[in-house]
This record gives C-alpha cells, structure tokens and sequence, in this order.
C-alpha cells in the first residue's frame, strides 16, 4: 500500500478524531475509506458525464427510442416475459 500525507484544517481534524473515536476506529482507516469512496464516486460521475454526451450525440445525428416502447420494456423487467430492448429509430 503506498502512503501520503494529507492536510487537514483543525476543526475537519478535530471532527475526524471524534468520528473515529465514536466508531472505535483508527483515523486513517475512515481517511481511507472516504477518499475511497469519493474517487468511486467520481469514476461513476465521469461515466454518467460520457454516456450523457453519447446520447445528447446520438439524439443529433436522429438517433430516438420511443418512449412508450421504453416504458413497456422497463415495466416488464424481472417479469417472465421481459420485453426485449426497443428498437433505435434512425
């Protein structure tokens, strides 16, 4: 595992000690779990953020689902008889 060194104000620190105190575990541990959440979190954001320019892209260039048809197909998930994906009209 490789280490670094984080800045923190006193009062953020001062919260942390108490957090960690309260859960009766070790500061970096809950740093770690922070920073690895956010990261997370942002790899999940900078996806949306692509996939939300893919499709403003494809809605450009003609490309629609009906939005009925959409609906049904999501209505029928989990279901026995799950719809298959709607048709891209072009």
């Amino acid at each position: 595992m490789t280490e670094t060194v984080v800045q923190l104000d006193d009062d953020l620190y001062q919260r942390l000690g108490r957090v960690a105190q309260n859960l009766e575990r070790e500061k970096d541990g809950l740093i770690h779990e922070a920073v690895e959440r956010y990261v997370t979190l942002m790899e999940q954001k900078n996806r949306m953020d692509a996939e939300t320019l893919e499709a403003m892209a494809s809605v450009k260039r003609g490309e629609y689902h009906d939005g009925d048809e959409v609906l049904d197909w999501m209505d029928s998930w989990f279901s026995e008889n799950e719809l298959p994906e709607p048709k891209l009209y072009r």
